[in-house]
């Protein structure tokens, strides 16, 4: 309502209102629709408040009969209870995969205590949401049940499942680790490369090994199916650090 007394006072135009709305209010609101107990009935009335405004200043008479979900893609204006159940489904998906830090262990003894288990019986917990075609929120306070109803909607089920150890990494650190021996120091270079607007899935990176006198020691790489660069990197930059760790005990 602050912005909108703001908008009308300073009689601001319809097109700098509606910037406004993204670069000003929504930042400031953010906060408070992630944690904050906000309803979906509430939300729509805020994005009511803001169109309304948007379009008084733009003089349209037609407020009353538009649709606000065609006004919101047309006018390219984020709905509120969608990125409130986004903001909140990205919080919740990150902190669960987040093993060394407070956020993660309060968000995994929410989503335990949902369903009355342990923050130990995580596992079970996943799965017995799994098998629950309707989740009722326990307790009222815990918003974590409204961000699991929104992701079942869309046809995101939560999983417990163990990582599949890819045999190719662990192969080329154990190739480098021989040919590198006890040689100390030595230098590694990494690099990675997808094909940019490309269909092809394959991306892949490169390892570069020399000693001190920048002789070469071992080269190579992998062929990955990700189509991602950044997964890539992430890979090159992981096999460095575990060969680093792994010859730490010859320094």
């Amino acid at each position: 309502m602050d912005w909108r007394w703001k908008a009308i006072v300073a009689q601001v135009d319809a097109a700098q209102l509606k910037t406004s709305v993204t670069d000003y209010l929504l930042p400031r609101m953010d906060i408070g629709l992630l944690h904050a107990d906000g309803s979906e009935k509430m939300c729509n009335a805020w994005l009511a408040t803001v169109i309304h405004t948007i379009c008084e200043r733009a003089k349209m008479s037609n407020v009353h009969s538009l649709n606000r979900k065609a006004f919101c893609l047309l006018a390219d204006l984020p709905d509120f209870w969608m990125r409130t159940q986004t903001s909140r489904a990205t919080d919740l998906l990150v902190n669960l995969n987040t093993n060394y830090s407070r956020n993660g262990k309060s968000t995994v003894a929410r989503l335990c205590a949902l369903v009355k288990k342990s923050p130990k019986d995580l596992r079970a917990a996943i799965q017995t949401l799994s098998s629950k075609e309707n989740i009722r929120c326990y307790n009222a306070s815990n918003r974590i049940a409204t961000t699991l109803k929104y992701l079942k909607s869309i046809g995101v089920i939560l999983a417990s499942t163990v990582p599949a150890i890819d045999d190719s990494v662990l192969k080329t650190v154990s190739a480098i680790r021989e040919a590198v021996g006890n040689k100390s120091p030595f230098y590694v270079y990494t690099d990675s490369s997808t094909k940019p607007r490309s269909k092809d899935p394959n991306s892949g990176f490169g390892i570069y090994i020399t000693d001190s006198k920048h002789r070469p020691v071992w080269e190579g790489g992998i062929v990955r199916t990700d189509g991602n660069n950044f997964i890539t990197e992430i890979s090159a930059a992981a096999i460095r650090q575990s060969l680093w760790k792994q010859l730490q005990q010859f320094e």
